[in-house]
């Protein structure tokens, strides 16, 4: 009588592999907060901002975002008359 071979089974292989994948993403180490800031203008020429802050303060992070939208907002004023109006 032959000894029958030993097989892996599918589940096995896909168990193992999401282990795996587990196992890598909690050993990484995380990135850093990353943070962005969007300009645009409307069809009447009217700035629009759009500020994201992320870090582990929700209070410098509001601070931050805050300091970033007024600063902008200076250097964008909002226009006293859109781009088709006559002076």
């Amino acid at each position: 009588m032959s000894a029958r071979p030993h097989t892996v089974s599918p589940y096995r292989v896909a168990l193992e592999g999401a282990q795996e994948a587990l196992l890598a993403a909690l050993s990484r180490t995380p990135s850093a907060a990353e943070s962005s800031v969007s300009m645009s203008r409307n069809a009447k020429g009217v700035a629009q901002f759009e500020v994201t802050v992320r870090g582990p303060d929700p209070a410098d992070c509001h601070s931050e975002a805050e300091r970033i939208y007024d600063a902008l907002c200076a250097a964008y004023p909002y226009p006293t008359t859109n781009g088709s109006a006559e002076a």
